[in-house]
């Protein structure tokens, strides 16, 4: 409820903030995560802060849980 708060907050001063990165991956970059990560190059948590994406989007691209929208 606080951060819904603080979101309106700064929206009325003119300060817009996104409280969450709405990032979408591309088929080319779960291909890329998919190879870095077969190849243990990098950790889970690694491939999510390079792509900027949450653990959970990693985990999900590496198990081919997750299809890129168009």
């Amino acid at each position: 409820m606080e951060n819904k708060f603080l979101s309106a907050l700064f929206f009325m001063k003119g300060m817009v903030i996104s409280m969450a990165k709405p990032r979408k991956l591309t088929e080319e970059m779960v291909q890329r995560i998919r190879e870095m990560y077969s190849k243990r190059q990098f950790a889970m948590s690694d491939l999510s802060k390079e792509f900027d994406v949450s653990t959970s989007v990693i985990s999900n691209a590496i198990h081919k849980r997750y299809v890129p929208k168009p």
